[in-house]
């Protein structure tokens, strides 16, 4: 009774690539709806839980995945912490079903080929991304941000659209040279490979071109291991093909991104020193010693990334770290960094381990030579490797599509060598009840929270697209309605209140203009008492409060927005604009002329400066 937990599983892995990588609980929550359903289909149908050949792998993952938990339960901002919360849950939801449900080759091989077929409508939306002027995708009111000619696919970030594309392309040439199909299929494979590296090379990710050929090296590395041992007699023929078919991939990519001038910016500034990068890890170091051991929770960085950014440093708000090593530091501790580096190198050697026993055992010369094992292990090592290369530089598993597809990896290195009968542990009936019950326990969990958000949700996404088309009266109804499915939610309150400034600023009428700034102020309020740090919310808070005629209120918010974005230029224009207002011209033209040193230009398109300089 695998097919329907299979297809529920499939159909979630699916959606989540489809709807923006998932990037908000919007579109995430209906995938790890999904995977709570097959989870708990999983756990009650009748079929054989296997237990893992390396049991500490999944013990280990347990501590990893309960301290996660236990972090984000405990961390500052609730709202936010539920990206965490939700992801941690899902992963290892995915996680589990790979390792002990879904653990026969044939199995994994379909959830490998389905993601594979995933990457062709990617490769479209790239491709149109790619080459046409206007490359905005718009999917469900969402607008992909000004990349350029950089292609996203159905993602919203080319970071994570090179991840996917290098992820695939490594497992499609795994799949092509070690797997036991048919040649249709070992060709399809084989053609991915370049469709995949284009992928790669569109994204204009310079931390996914470094990746994708650490990956291929791993890649190559694990094959010239089997090919030794699988045909001694023509080992040095075949190694030099791969090589050589390694070399004229990377080497192809290379010479037709050189040829494209904006491709070879990208590609002579692979090593830029002075990134803005750079910068985020400093700040996100000066937040890690707030709290050394256990971190100061999670996506604490969303906001502790403004406040400690350096003086004179990037303005652009940085959300993630940039670094996925020194961000899980930052918010976890160094109890969490070290968790998660133990996992991943136990599950590295777990599959390493299982390559050398197959090479040993399975593919010896006159038994056979061609192992979906094989294939999977090297692919998803190869894989691994690329996440980790990119992690130095990125956010990868900040993007719940991607954070599915390392969990369903994992999985299948915690028991790589299930139905290979001399390597698969004993049946454990103690062991398998566990399973089931962690796997009904997390399903009925996710099931449970998506539909008590979900809901809200979706009101707050309508009132955001609503508001940025400047549709204030349907921004405020869909706000409303949302909170009163769950008040808990800050950005229902904010939607609502920047709704009525906004409303506010587009009327002459003074009395109305007061009036609508006077009803701002309530909403905002509550969305910061969930809330506090959000500057950009503190910010808006000021402008309502001055325009609903409460000076004293709008002073005290700016100050607070100065004390969270201290290195920012938008605190001190703004409150620069407050001080005017209100007759203080010395203290204007100090805070807007500070913020212009600053970049205040780089923020707000005319901003408005001159008067600052008026003697």
């Amino acid at each position: 009774m695998n097919l329907p937990p299979l297809l529920i599983f499939l159909a979630a892995m699916v959606l989540m690539q489809g709807l923006i990588g998932g990037t908000r609980l919007v579109f995430s929550e209906p995938a790890y709806g999904l995977l709570g359903v097959a989870a708990v289909l999983a756990a009650v149908l009748p079929g054989k839980i296997r237990m893992p050949s390396r049991p500490w792998c999944l013990w280990l993952t347990m501590v990893l995945f309960a301290y996660v938990v236990g972090r984000a339960l405990t961390s500052p901002v609730e709202y936010l912490a539920r990206f965490h919360l939700f992801e941690a849950l899902g992963v290892m939801a995915a996680y589990l079903l790979v390792a002990s449900r879904f653990a026969d080759q044939s199995l994994r091989l379909i959830i490998v080929g389905t993601l594979i077929a995933v990457g062709v409508p990617h490769l479209i939306v790239a491709g149109l991304q790619f080459s046409h002027p206007d490359n905005s995708f718009h999917f469900l009111g969402i607008m992909r941000p000004d990349w350029g000619w950089r292609a996203s696919g159905m993602l919203m970030c080319p970071t994570s659209f090179s991840d996917i594309m290098a992820i695939l392309a490594v497992m499609s040439a795994s799949v092509a040279l070690w797997a036991r199909i048919g040649w249709a299929g070992r060709m399809l494979s084989a053609y991915m490979v370049p469709a995949f590296l284009a992928g790669v090379a569109i994204s204009g990710s310079r931390g996914g071109y470094l990746a994708v050929v650490l990956g291929f090296l791993c890649l190559v590395y694990l094959s010239l291991l089997a090919v030794r041992t699988a045909d001694r007699g023509r080992a040095v023929w075949i190694a030099l093909a791969l090589v050589l078919i390694f070399a004229a991939l990377i080497g192809g990519a290379f010479l037709w991104m050189w040829d494209r001038p904006e491709m070879r910016d990208r590609i002579q500034n692979v090593f830029d020193l002075k990134n803005m990068r750079i910068q985020m890890w400093e700040a996100a170091f000066v937040q890690w010693q707030q709290n050394p051991w256990f971190g100061t929770g999670s996506w604490t960085f969303y906001y502790f990334g403004r406040m400690f950014r350096p003086p004179g440093g990037y303005q652009a708000d940085p959300i993630h770290a940039h670094n996925d090593y020194v961000h899980t530091l930052a918010e976890y501790g160094i109890i969490g960094f070290a968790l998660v580096i133990v996992v991943v190198v136990v599950h590295a050697g777990s599959g390493l381990d299982t390559i050398k026993w197959l090479l040993r055992e399975r593919l010896s010369p006159g038994i056979r030579r061609t192992s979906t094992t094989l294939a999977l292990l090297i692919g998803t090592l190869s894989g691994l490797a690329v996440l980790m290369a990119h992690a130095v530089v990125d956010f990868n598993m900040h993007i719940p599509s991607t954070a599915l597809v390392v969990g369903s990896w994992m999985g299948m290195l915690a028991n790589p060598a299930a139905g290979e009968s001399r390597r698969e542990s004993l049946p454990n009936p103690a062991f398998a009840w566990t399973i089931r019950g962690v796997l009904i326990a997390i399903g009925l969990s996710l099931v449970g929270m998506t539909l008590r958000y979900l809901p809200s949700e979706i009101h707050a996404e309508k009132a955001r697209v609503a508001l940025r088309d400047g549709q204030w009266i349907e921004a405020v109804n869909f706000a409303k309605k949302g909170i009163a499915l769950d008040a808990t939610n800050p950005e229902l309150h904010f939607h609502l209140g920047e709704a009525r400034l906004d409303w506010a600023f587009s009327k002459k009428s003074p009395i109305l203009r007061k009036s609508l700034a006077g009803g701002a102020v309530p909403p905002l309020e509550r969305g910061l008492a969930l809330y506090p740090y959000d500057m950009f919310r503190v910010i808006s808070l000021g402008l309502a409060a001055d325009l609903a005629g409460d000076p004293e209120r709008a002073a005290r918010a700016f100050a607070r927005a100065v004390d969270l974005d201290p290195n920012s230029a938008l605190p001190y224009y703004y409150r620069g604009l407050h001080f005017r207002q209100r007759g203080l011209m010395e203290e204007a033209k100090q805070d807007v002329l500070r913020s212009q040193k600053m970049g205040i230009g780089s923020l707000i398109r005319n901003a408005d400066l001159k008067w600052a300089y008026a003697k």
